[in-house]
């Protein structure tokens, strides 16, 4: 079911195991979203189209959630671009490699604070709600639309780095990248690059 109370924005979550899939969508429901949950990518599908954000557990049964994640990226519709965030109970790092090669925009390693999952959710909404300007004045110019899709993939990337590693909010991660991109005379985006690239703000 949807929750339509306090709008901030339209959240699908895919989670097979019930107890985390209800505690998940109590919170993002709590903190505004309009939440749809669902227990495997086979129920996700028909209403993937009508949510801005897919919050999706990677060992699903039937198709896993890189598999989705994967799928997702290949299409032609306006889907391919949507912010995707895997949850996993697994930190080794060729599972986070995996989900971030296959096109996932961000993973949270479970059990995780909820201050984070709410902040990274929040972070990539903004991002879905940008990319949605963007297609809406760039129709018929493919070529600058995915330059500016792709930036704003590796911005939000950037931002969920940087909030784990320094433990701070999604606004103070952006605030850093836009410092250091004042300081050093270059884009916001070669900056969100190099931090994807290496981990770390450059020096």
């Amino acid at each position: 079911m949807t929750n339509d109370t306090g709008y901030r924005g339209r959240v699908l979550l895919v989670e097979d195991e019930p107890d985390v899939r209800s505690y998940v969508a109590r919170l993002l429901r709590e903190n505004g979203w309009r939440t749809t949950a669902v227990e495997d990518v086979e129920s996700a599908e028909p209403v993937l189209a009508d949510h801005d954000v897919l919050l999706c557990d990677i060992m699903l049964p039937g198709q896993d959630g890189i598999s989705f994640t994967r799928d997702l990226r290949a299409r032609t519709d306006s889907v391919r671009w949507m912010p995707v965030i895997l949850l996993t109970a697994r930190a080794a790092s060729d599972d986070i490699v995996a989900g971030l090669g296959a096109g996932a925009d961000d993973y949270i390693t479970k059990p995780f604070e909820e201050p984070e999952l709410v902040a990274r959710v929040a972070t990539h909404t903004e991002l879905a709600l940008m990319r949605q300007i963007v297609i809406d004045e760039a129709q018929g110019k493919a070529e600058h639309l995915e330059r500016a899709l792709a930036s704003n993939r590796t911005i939000g990337t950037a931002i969920g780095i940087l909030m784990s590693q320094q433990r701070v909010t999604s606004d103070a991660a952006f605030a850093l990248l836009r410092e250091h991109s004042q300081n050093s005379n270059r884009r916001l985006r070669e900056i969100a690059e190099d931090v994807v690239l290496t981990g770390a703000l450059p020096e």
